[in-house]
């Protein structure tokens, strides 16, 4: 008869062969499945906007967190708060809606305060220091646009009036009104050229305008009545444009005359904010209200959540690693959220590969150091302008500001508004005037071009000779 340990040592061999593919296969599905979201060290607190920086400079992060101010981190620091010069509220809290990175130099940064008037701070040391620019403005700041052209155009747009400057702030252009009453959300400026500006406004309200604000172009076709909350640019076709709404994601491919509804049937969230990739414009993410984020690797054709591991949260923002583009970060209601994006870039590059840009950089200036500009007052000049028609459904509008408070109507046949605001210049943090717009509709119809989904008439082929 065989020694005990023998047999012993033959049926564990024996066992451990029977249970091994009962414990490899678990281990080899834990390590295939999807990234999940990762919560950094800010938790419990809203990030209502970031911006994540790279150039000669170094890398630069912005974040407006909760109550907490500006907290800055550079190349691979901690986060610091940075809050020299922004003040304090009765609660020793700071309340920064935005910030917002100038593309000329990204130690140049501009922060919005929620505050019951509007106030714009601005930074030229990476953060280090702040002074106001912008103060006591008509209601709170909605959103900031800034001109990636290299002239400095800095537009601030709050309910209802817009506020441009061509200095980083140092002065600023008398406001114009909003080229329709409703509540203005969102704006953006068409890269490479700081004249041309979209609005997005509540009730389905879009605007282009091409001159930096003297006339507006109405773009509503197709939005009804949504809320217009967030807008995107594709980096390779400036005709190819988002807008995120109360009802979803909307696309036009014509500059904006016609508005689509993409992807989603129903179930269709709210979307808070919009990002285009830079590099492979194709992928496209969204950040809803309530539903996490969403993205779409065909332009918004489908869309599917993206990952797990955040919950139903609302996001405020979204940005891309801007050295390695393979970290999407998201600031949301209960923090900022973190996400491995390496193996959805590949596969679609792999699958489905679109155009490829190279990241813009941001060319060096000729000292490397920056000085203080003084402030400047240009002399007052009244633009001597004249609406022109547009080729386009359309509605082409000019506001005045006029020397009297009150508002005249003058009815027409066809709906159109002007907007022609006098470019008087004013020091920075001085009060600026209120101007009244006077509404002329003065427009003439013109013929609507077809559908973008319609198809050219088939040409009748002729037979074939003998």
């Amino acid at each position: 008869m065989r020694p005990f340990y023998e047999r012993w040592k033959e049926g564990g061999l024996a066992i451990a062969l029977f249970m091994a593919p009962f414990l490899l296969v678990p281990a080899l599905l834990l390590n295939k499945q999807p990234p999940l979201w990762r919560e950094t060290q800010f938790r419990g607190g809203a990030v209502r906007s970031l911006a994540l920086t790279a150039s000669q400079f170094g890398r630069i992060d912005y974040i407006a967190f909760a109550q907490q101010g500006v907290l800055v981190r550079r190349d691979d620091g901690p986060w610091k708060p940075s809050n020299q010069g922004l003040p304090l509220s009765k609660l020793d809290r700071l309340a920064v809606q935005l910030v917002r990175v100038a593309p000329w130099d990204n130690r140049v940064a501009f922060a919005a305060l929620r505050t019951k008037h509007g106030t714009v701070y601005r930074t030229q040391d990476g953060g280090n220091n702040w002074m106001p620019i912008l103060v006591d403005v008509e209601g709170p700041v909605q959103d900031m646009a800034l001109s990636s052209n290299g002239d400095h155009s800095l537009f601030v747009a709050t309910a209802s009036r817009i506020y441009r400057s061509l200095d980083e702030g140092d002065s600023w252009s008398r406001p114009v009104a909003a080229p329709a009453k409703a509540r203005i959300r969102t704006l953006a400026l068409v890269p490479h050229d700081p004249n041309r500006l979209y609005l997005g406004q509540s009730g389905g309200q879009f605007f282009r305008t091409d001159d930096g604000g003297t006339h507006w172009t109405s773009l509503s076709a197709g939005l009804g009545r949504l809320s217009v909350r967030a807008l995107a640019l594709d980096p390779v076709d400036e005709q190819h444009a988002y807008v995120g709404t109360s009802g979803g994601v909307y696309g036009t491919r014509d500059g904006g005359l016609t508005w689509n509804l993409l992807g989603w049937e129903t179930n269709v969230p709210p979307v808070r904010t919009l990002l285009v990739d830079p590099l492979t414009p194709n992928i496209i993410y969204a950040g809803t209200e309530g539903h996490g984020v969403y993205w779409s690797a065909t332009q918004g054709q489908s869309w599917s959540p993206l990952a797990e591991g955040m919950g139903p949260v609302t996001i405020y923002s979204l940005a891309l690693d801007p050295v390695t583009h393979d970290r999407l970060f998201a600031g949301s209601s209960v923090g900022l959220w973190t996400l491995d994006i390496s193996t959805q870039r590949a596969a679609i590059a792999t699958v489905s590969p679109s155009p490829q840009r190279t990241a813009p950089r941001i060319a060096p200036s000729a000292t490397g150091a920056r000085t203080k500009t003084p402030t400047r007052v240009a002399p007052s000049r009244t633009p001597d302008r004249t609406a022109t028609g547009t080729a386009s459904p359309a509605t082409t509008s000019t506001a005045v500001p006029p020397a009297t408070p009150s508002a005249a109507t003058v009815p027409s046949a066809t709906p159109s508004a002007v907007l022609s605001p006098t470019a008087t210049l004013l020091q920075a943090g001085q009060a600026s005037p209120q101007p009244e717009t006077t509404v002329s509709p003065t427009a003439t119809a013109t013929p609507v071009p077809p559908a973008a989904g319609d198809k050219p008439e088939k040409q009748k082929e002729e037979p074939p000779r003998r």
